[in-house]
């Protein structure tokens, strides 16, 4: 209880910690002033008492820190929350990054249902930190073996070339995907690149080397080339197997000059 006067002025100033949800004296609403305390100076003579009703309630600082890769639904960094409350929120992610942990006070929050939610009861230091997703790469070999330096994982910072698998008794013909069923291939990982890859091996048999039959040379002599040889007078070589007409009757006749010899000496 306060005695109060014609003139005098009442000032109430919220505890640290604190802040005046509302104040009236009697049934007069009192407006707030820019440093959060409330006032009123007396104007009249008092003739009856006077009740000066106040409300208060605890307020807390909460402030957000968050990386440059991603963005927090707050409307601010840093504000005053009044009261015992809960706070909720979402972040939107830069591509290629995902959330590494979000703490309150170094308390890990989980999300739920694509939120956030934290209970304001004390001062509150909200941290986001992200963290680059590693995307997959699944290799389908086909029965081949693949090169021990092709990466199974990647950022979206990594660029790299794919190097050839091997299958013996195959050429390899290179590395595909499929996008709506179709091949497409691929031979490098480009920086930017932000998805898991299914990577099919593409393999050619070898095929067996045949001889060249057109490079075969034949021992016997065409009969063209025997007419030839003997227009000019030469002799079949050794070994020849072919007889021309002239041999032939020559053979006839000293057969046949035996037998009448042989006859005529009987």
């Amino acid at each position: 209880t306060n005695t109060v006067s014609y003139g005098d002025t009442i000032i109430i100033t919220p505890n640290t910690g604190y802040t005046i949800t509302s104040a009236k004296l009697n049934d007069i609403e009192l407006v707030k002033n820019n440093d959060g305390t409330y006032s009123y100076k007396i104007r009249e003579e008092l003739t009856d008492d006077i009740v000066l009703y106040v409300e208060a309630a605890p307020c807390y600082k909460v402030v957000v820190m968050a990386d440059d890769n991603v963005k927090v639904s707050l409307d601010e960094k840093e504000f005053i929350v009044i009261g015992n409350k809960d706070i909720e929120f979402s972040v939107t992610l830069n591509k290629g990054y995902e959330v590494d942990y979000v703490k309150a006070n170094d308390t890990i929050i989980n999300e739920v249902n694509g939120k956030y939610t934290v209970s304001i009861k004390e001062n509150v230091n909200i941290e986001v930190k992200t963290k680059l997703i590693n995307y997959t790469i699944t290799y389908n070999l086909d029965g081949g073996t693949n090169n021990a330096n092709n990466k199974t994982t990647f950022t979206i910072n990594d660029a790299f070339t794919l190097l050839d698998a091997y299958k013996e008794g195959y050429e390899f013909m290179g590395w595909y995907k499929l996008v709506d069923g179709v091949e497409v291939e691929v031979t490098r990982i480009v920086k930017g690149s932000s998805e898991n890859l299914v990577l099919y091996a593409s393999f050619k048999k070898i095929e067996d080397e045949k001889p060249n039959d057109s490079s075969t040379v034949s021992e016997e002599p065409s009969s063209n080339e025997e007419t030839s040889s003997n227009n000019g007078n030469e002799k079949p070589s050794k070994g020849c197997k072919s007889t021309t007409l002239p041999t032939l009757l020559g053979l006839i006749s000293i057969i046949g000059t035996l037998l009448i010899s042989k006859k005529n000496k009987k």
